[in-house]
């Protein structure tokens, strides 16, 4: 019987969920990536005695993400360059990095909210992002339905954008009065809004400042926020919800 030997092998800390807010123009922009890194090299210690000696750990991998990101990412492309090079260039054992970047795009709404993105005035900067499920109940059958929900999410998104909430429950309650205040035909809507928490990185222990620039997107645990805008004139709804 033939020896025992190790084969080809990588590890790495893979979706690093980044999200990286620039404020540098008249319009903000934000950039939204999952980076996951795979390294290979000189690591057949770790995996035959359990010597970590020569281990670039996963935590300082994710951590480098996020210090580079603050540094501006630009082109995903030269992003994801720099990344490896870095691994590549600064960890002996390291002979080959690959990174791997999935880019989330964000359709702008308004100059400084998108439609998965809004902020607090500066003061209380923050990130607010959900993910909108809206049902709504019409008074009666008759309706040009594909020009109502048109109007109807065209006038959620705007609430959205434009109205300046101290919490997610306030800009639920202002998207369902903007509906009901500009369709008639409208006379109830309930929203799910899961609260899409976004934390703000520590980038001090790497002597980089961090002022609300870079964030580490988490998707649970999560706050959900369910509530109801409706017509105190409403006919019963009976089964429509079911």
């Amino acid at each position: 019987m033939g020896g025992i030997v190790l084969g080809d092998n990588q590890y790495g800390k893979a979706e690093t969920h980044v999200v990286r807010l620039s404020r540098s123009g008249p319009q903000d922009n934000i950039k939204d990536l999952t980076v996951s890194v795979a390294l290979a090299g000189d690591f057949a210690a770790t995996h035959l005695t359990g010597d970590n000696s020569r281990v670039l750990t996963t935590d300082t991998q994710k951590n480098t993400v996020f210090a580079f990101a603050r540094e501006g990412i630009g082109e995903i492309e030269d992003f994801g360059l720099r990344l490896a090079r870095h691994f590549v260039g600064e960890s002996d054992p390291v002979e080959r990095a690959r990174v791997t970047i999935e880019e989330h795009p964000w359709d702008r709404i308004d100059g400084h909210a998108f439609v998965r993105y809004t902020t607090l005035p500066e003061t209380k900067d923050r990130i607010l992002a959900t993910a909108v499920t809206a049902r709504w109940r019409y008074g009666g059958t008759e309706d040009d339905w594909a020009r109502s929900f048109g109007e109807a999410r065209r006038l959620l998104l705007e609430a959205f954008a434009r109205k300046h909430s101290l919490s997610l429950q306030q800009t639920l309650y202002a998207m369902g009065e903007a509906v009901l205040k500009a369709m008639p035909e409208i006379v109830e809507i309930r929203m799910s809004m899961p609260n899409k928490h976004h934390f703000v990185v520590d980038l001090s222990p790497f002597g980089l400042t961090n002022e609300n620039e870079v964030f580490y997107a988490a998707d649970r645990p999560y706050g959900l926020i369910e509530g109801t805008v409706v017509r105190d004139d409403a006919p019963e709804a009976g089964l429509a919800w079911g």
